[in-house]
């Protein structure tokens, strides 16, 4: 059976683009991003940054990191923590990687 043979995708301009990723993920639409995975929090945009002045955008900065720091703190996740409760919950045993014995 004859299968026909897919168009090439066009870009704005009308040429041809060959797609060499091996993505499955939607086109592109240039917003965003900002070299980031869809979805990934951007800890340096900081609301309002376009406006501020660079030392105003420098303690904005810093008291955003500040913030995060002291939720994740008061959350107890901070450190390796995170990372002891997921091996914990692979094993369902106390103790990370116990071999029981």
């Amino acid at each position: 059976e004859d299968v026909p043979a897919m168009a090439a995708p066009l870009d704005d301009n009308g040429d041809e683009v060959m797609d060499t990723s091996n993505d499955e993920g939607p086109k592109y639409d240039g917003t965003g991003g900002m070299g980031l995975a869809r979805g990934t929090t951007n800890t340096y945009v900081i609301p309002g940054m376009d406006e501020m002045s660079p030392d105003e955008y420098k303690k904005a900065l810093q008291d955003s990191i500040i913030n995060h720091q002291k939720y994740r703190h008061a959350t107890g996740t901070y450190g390796n923590k995170a990372t002891w409760d997921y091996l914990n919950s692979l094993t369902g045993e106390s103790g990370v990687l116990k071999d029981g014995a």
